[in-house]
């Protein structure tokens, strides 16, 4: 085996990763928050954005994370996202007292709006007018042990340009008038037993342990279809998609999602799920919307695939990320409505 070259300056580090990340078509980071440094990194130079390899989201995976969606220089249902993200944390036996003065250690809101300046000047730093900002709370870095004793809690976030309606194309794409009706539904496929469904704990925190919904979502994508959905083999009970919460609206007009609530749901409490229930519930239930009305929306009752089709599956959709939403026109060998 031929010697491996070492590096010993952060010169010829930032050459080579800066190139690698350019050759391999790697996202664009435009800025990052480190709070063990307490700085927001903006430049071109790869090296920039990185973290400690001994932080325990790397050794052992203790962290949780959540997002942000920035449209027209805005912030778009932030403050639903930081909630969760406390939720997550308080779940993965984390906090953000040192975003504040000790004094301030058990006050939670001043705690949010910090975790909210941090994303307004992320996302000035960046001059990111449209996109997304990911947020990362971590166990820290120190060692390589297993609890987070000797470690640093830390929050990383990163802010990168995006189109807040369109989750996979260009970051500058003009949506023309009309956009939304040219979506296109996808396939979908049930998650076989190889890759089951996270327990309660770790499904219900937005943790970084990802594994399972980056293998089933894998499986999903060499069957045909795109996240796939988790169905209890031995229950029949359905869950989610891989990285989505899944709406299905009933012949008999009837909206219903697995539950999510605290307590009740055995999933992620999705943002955007339940920004899509209250608008059913406002401007769908009991009322004709060009054509278009619901006789109820259920989201505190287990939900059976085999229910599903016994009373007729008119529509069938993902969503996600606040704006994101893919109707699915087959599920496995089902065609969902007319497809």
């Amino acid at each position: 085996m031929a010697p491996i070259s070492i590096c010993k300056n952060i010169e010829e580090y930032n050459e080579l990763l800066s190139a690698r990340r350019t050759s391999a078509g790697a996202m664009k980071i435009a800025s990052m928050y480190n709070s063990y440094i307490d700085r927001i990194l903006v430049g071109d130079a790869a090296a920039l954005f990185n973290i400690p390899i001994d932080d325990h989201i790397i050794v052992r995976g203790h962290a949780v994370f959540d997002t942000a969606t920035i449209v027209n220089g805005c912030l778009y249902r932030h403050r639903i996202h930081i909630d969760r993200l406390f939720e997550s944390a308080a779940k993965a036996g984390l906090d953000l007292e040192f975003l504040v003065e000790p004094e301030h250690k058990f006050d939670i809101e001043k705690q949010k709006d910090m975790i909210e300046g941090i994303e307004k000047q992320l996302a000035k730093a960046g001059d990111v007018k449209n996109g997304f900002i990911r947020l990362w709370l971590t166990a820290g870095p120190g060692n390589l042990g297993v609890t987070k004793a000797g470690c640093q809690t830390s929050l990383y976030g990163v802010c990168y340009p995006g189109n807040p309606w369109k989750m996979f194309g260009p970051s500058d794409e003009i949506m023309e008038p009309g956009w939304i009706e040219k979506i296109e539904g996808i396939k979908e496929c049930t998650i076989s037993e190889r890759y089951p469904m996270k327990g309660k704990v770790l499904a219900t925190m937005k943790s970084t342990n990802y594994l399972l919904n980056s293998l089933g979502s894998t499986e999903a994508t060499v069957g045909g279809g795109r996240y796939g959905i988790w169905v209890d083999p031995v229950t029949d009970e359905v869950y989610e998609a891989s990285v989505r919460n899944v709406v299905f609206v009933l012949d008999n007009g009837v909206l219903v999602t697995p539950p999510y609530s605290d307590g009740l749901g055995k999933i992620l409490k999705g943002c955007t799920v339940r920004r899509i229930v209250q608008l059913a519930e406002d401007h769908l239930l009991d009322q004709d919307q060009e054509g278009v009305s619901l006789t109820q929306v259920i989201t505190d009752t287990v939900v059976y695939k085999q229910n599903l089709l016994s009373a007729g599956i008119a529509e069938m959709f993902l969503v996600s990320g606040d704006t994101h939403l893919d109707p699915v026109t087959h599920w496995d060998d089902l065609l969902i409505g007319d497809g």
